[in-house]
């Protein structure tokens, strides 16, 4: 991928504070992913994921709280890197406490 692809996700309804995002990233070269989480009234939020570019499948999860309304869209830039993967997404509820 280069510096300018990107995978998008639409969610189906906003997400909301108890929620994160969970996933199977692969990277190959490539150190950082960067997440842009957006949605209709709600500000967008940048987070940069520090990954391992080793060719290896590594778990990962990303809280969706906002301040406002929840994230309806998130978007992966992977950056430079000789290959990128993603599966097992999913949204997850936080355990009640």
């Amino acid at each position: 991928t280069s510096t300018a692809d990107a995978a998008e996700l639409s969610l189906g309804r906003p997400t909301n504070n108890q929620e994160y995002l969970s996933a199977t990233l692969t990277t190959n070269g490539s150190k950082s992913v960067t997440l842009e989480l957006s949605g209709p009234g709600v500000s967008a939020r940048q987070i940069a994921v520090e990954v391992a570019g080793d060719e290896q499948a590594h778990n990962f999860r990303i809280p969706l709280h906002s301040k406002s309304k929840g994230y309806t869209r998130v978007k992966l830039l992977p950056g430079n890197t000789k290959g990128f993967a993603l599966k097992d997404l999913a949204i997850c509820q936080l355990p009640k406490t």
